[in-house]
């Protein structure tokens, strides 16, 4: 079910803001009503990280809405037709959702339910229909693999500073496998037809490429690339126009109407 619209300014850009409901949670949703009427480009979908979930002192967040939504700053940056999904219980709510628990975003962070969510916003908002490009920052990354491998309209899916081996993650951390008790197992490998890009910051101390690199060797169709001075946090919107050129190429290099010529 869809929401109430409203129009708001984010990074100097105006930005669509609605509520989409599905059986399982409320998601907010922003899109830019101009770049979505643009049908020649796929439409890039952003999922955000985990949020504020945890404090430093252990104890779990009142509200996991992040403080510095990656994933939305980049979507707003986005030349193409782009939409940013909320997670669950975030940007307003989880006052409003009565299924919103502390466990949506601490133990089911990444359950089926929350992909299952997901999905049905993409119904709702009838991007089933139409080419989609999933891009997931940080725990975001982890739902992109898992929606991407669902959507039969997807060409391809791109993760920025991803958590993609949650497991060796926990473990390197030091943290319990209690805090993800529902994780399902990876996707990977996904499907040949679709394009793969992960990308990692060389100086990130939160999720390093090491932690996910035996994972992605699974996929024969994994690109990587990691970039010098990147931590977590810093500084993806300035390396955004970068890492979506490259992206855009590899998906023109593999649609053989447009290129007969492969990206290696």
């Amino acid at each position: 079910m869809l929401g109430h619209r409203e129009t708001v300014t984010y990074s100097g850009r105006k930005l669509d803001r609605q509520t989409v409901v599905t059986s399982h949670f409320q998601h907010v949703v922003f899109s830019d009503r101009a770049r979505r009427s643009d049908s020649a480009h796929p439409t890039w979908l952003f999922l955000d990280g985990d949020g504020n979930s945890w404090l430093r002192n252990g104890r779990v967040a009142e509200d996991p809405t992040p403080t510095n939504p990656v994933a939305l700053e980049l979507m707003a940056l986005n030349p193409t037709p782009a939409v940013y999904i909320a997670r669950p219980c975030t940007f307003g709510t989880l006052q409003l959702d009565n299924a919103c628990d502390p466990a949506v975003w601490t133990v089911d962070r990444y359950a089926g339910k929350v992909v299952d969510s997901l999905f049905d916003v993409m119904v709702g908002l009838g991007l089933l229909d139409v080419p989609v490009v999933v891009v997931g920052y940080s725990g975001g990354g982890v739902l992109a693999l898992h929606l991407a491998a669902r959507l039969q309209n997807a060409v391809g899916v791109l993760t920025i500073a991803a958590n993609l081996d949650v497991d060796r993650w926990l473990k390197h951390h030091s943290y319990t496998k209690r805090l993800i008790e529902n994780l399902p197992a990876s996707p990977l490998p996904l499907r040949t037809t679709l394009v793969q890009l992960h990308v990692f910051g060389n100086s990130d101390d939160n999720a390093p490429y090491f932690l996910s690199a035996e994972l992605l060797a699974r996929d024969p169709n994994v690109r990587v690339r990691r970039f010098s001075g990147a931590n977590h946090d810093c500084c993806w919107s300035e390396l955004w126009p970068a890492i979506a050129a490259d992206f855009q190429q590899l998906i023109k290099a593999s649609d053989p109407i447009r290129s007969s010529s492969s990206v290696r």
